[in-house]
């Protein structure tokens, strides 16, 4: 089987054609938007986070390729009641793992795909690390 059929298993066009989580989340505590120039991938985390540091809902909006829109997915299905501490520990090994497509690691182009979620849902972390800092 090639790489391209392996990597776009089932479930990542499942999540393609279906996504989790994909809509603007009202009352989000931080956002953060970005793209992958090369691609054409653009991504939008949204989370609201409680004032424990909890992440009490998630969601997003984007568009590129089904690998950027999965990981999207996936991400947002992941972090949800987790600590902002622990989302930040997250790596794209969990991603590539949920995906089943650990074989991606190896290749630049795909990798940028899967990460752009996951580089979103950290500044996020981040921004509202820095916020609760600054209002406590």
């Amino acid at each position: 089987m090639s790489e391209i059929n392996e990597t776009y298993s089932d479930l990542i066009l499942e999540l393609n054609k279906r996504p989790l989580h994909k809509y603007v989340l009202d009352g989000a505590s931080v956002k953060f938007h970005d793209t992958n120039p090369l691609c054409g991938d653009e991504v939008t985390i949204y989370l609201k986070v409680n004032a424990f540091g909890i992440i009490e809902d998630v969601s997003f909006q984007g568009k590129g390729c089904a690998l950027s829109q999965a990981s999207a997915s996936l991400v947002c299905e992941s972090v949800k009641g987790k600590s902002v501490d622990e989302i930040l520990k997250t790596d794209v090994n969990f991603i590539l793992s949920e995906l089943g497509i650990p074989q991606v690691k190896n290749n630049a182009a795909r990798i940028k795909c899967v990460m752009l979620p996951l580089k979103a849902l950290k500044i996020c972390g981040y921004n509202w690390m820095d916020k609760s800092r600054t209002t406590t």
